[in-house]
């Protein structure tokens, strides 16, 4: 956004991986780089199960829905906890919403 405000990240938000950033696994949790800040950042395990899923197609919403139900979790709990971290990635630059 040309203000510098951040998105707000809604179910309806399509999350997609910023071009910038390089990935790698280690003992299934993700390592990012961030070429653009020339940040490192850690993402634990279920992050990481979210990154996985960002492939700029599915909404939040629909990432929500497909944890929920792998982990046999609640709806809203699920939610909250995908909305704020994709918020987060967008914060740091690793992710853009449309």
């Amino acid at each position: 956004m040309s203000d510098g405000s951040v998105p707000v990240v809604t179910p309806d938000s399509r999350p997609c991986r910023a071009e910038t950033v390089i990935e790698a696994l280690i003992d299934d949790e993700a390592v990012l780089y961030d070429e653009a800040g020339e940040n490192l950042h850690h993402l634990d395990r279920i992050a990481t199960v979210v990154w996985q899923l960002i492939d700029g197609q599915a909404t939040a919403g629909a990432i929500t829905d497909d944890l929920a139900e792998a982990f046999n979790a609640d709806h809203l709990t699920v939610q909250a906890d995908v909305l704020n971290l994709l918020a987060d990635l967008v914060e740091k630059g690793l992710v853009t919403v449309a």
